[in-house]
């Protein structure tokens, strides 16, 4: 298997593509050694991150009913409360009570019958959601990996599981550097004579793992007393243009601490504090 993600690999501005052209690329590839090889999983492994990417694409999926159930409401002036208490169980029993089928209702107020559709859909996604974390929850508990990575604080069994998933086998990496730029966390460079300078992440690799290691930084910041620290000197102290790049760094240190912790195969420790 090869990595298909360099620019060697681009096909733009070509002019004629063939199965014969396309040989002679590879040949040239591998002759100047551009063609990465790039490790297959186990097809154990390959099934838990299908799994993975089905939950995550149905957590999106909730977002998105979530959002639209929000914007019915409010053209129906009934605006939901923000943040989580809007969709708490009082909340949800409530917005029912305001649900009507769609066939029972009138002209005016078709809002109710789309309101019970979407709360349907909502219900539905939640119980699916619960399913595949039910599973992960029963990985985590089962593979010694998995319950490691969960001892890092910050970070529950799901994410764990994610990480684990992601990178599969440490030791294919040699360098911290490595991990990072793995999940597209390494900054961009531009050089140009005597320019050098360094730009923002690439987001060049894995894009769930990303999205998963963005939630379990926000989680460390708000329960970890090192990790907020840690962010709130980078941040400024939570200054307003200096926040992404510091939960970025959060990130990193998080992927690092992960990938040492599985290479090594011993548990999270928390270092002792400066004097």
């Amino acid at each position: 298997m090869a990595d298909t993600t360099q620019d060697a690999w681009s096909w733009r501005n070509v002019k004629r593509k063939t199965d014969r052209d396309d040989a002679l690329k590879l040949l040239r590839l591998a002759l100047v050694g551009q063609l990465n090889p790039a490790p297959v999983p186990a097809p154990v492994m390959r099934q838990w991150r299908t799994l993975i990417q089905a939950r995550e694409a149905t957590v999106v999926a909730q977002t998105r009913c979530k959002v639209r159930i929000r914007a019915l409401l409010l053209r129906a002036s009934q605006p939901l409360a923000r943040g989580k208490r809007g969709w708490t169980q009082a909340a949800l029993l409530e917005l029912r009570q305001q649900s009507r089928p769609l066939k029972e209702c009138q002209a005016e107020e078709l809002w109710r019958g789309i309101l019970a559709m979407e709360l349907d859909q909502l219900e539905l996604l939640q119980a699916q959601v619960d399913d595949y974390n039910q599973k992960l929850e029963q990985w985590a508990k089962s593979d010694e990996r998995v319950r490691l990575v969960a001892g890092i604080p910050g970070i529950g069994a799901i994410a764990a599981a994610a990480i684990v998933a992601a990178l599969d086998c440490p030791r294919r990496f040699r360098t911290r550097r490595q991990v990072a730029a793995y999940a597209g966390l390494t900054p961009r460079r531009f050089q140009s004579g005597q320019m050098d300078r360094q730009g923002r992440i690439s987001k060049r690799g894995n894009p769930l793992l990303r999205r998963i290691l963005n939630q379990a930084a926000w989680a460390a910041v708000r329960y970890d007393a090192g990790r907020r620290d840690f962010y709130l000197r980078l941040s400024d102290h939570g200054a307003r243009g200096k926040r992404k790049r510091a939960i970025v760094a959060v990130m990193h240190k998080l992927l690092v601490v992960a990938w040492a912790i599985l290479r090594d195969q011993r548990p999270w420790e928390p270092r002792p504090a400066a004097a």
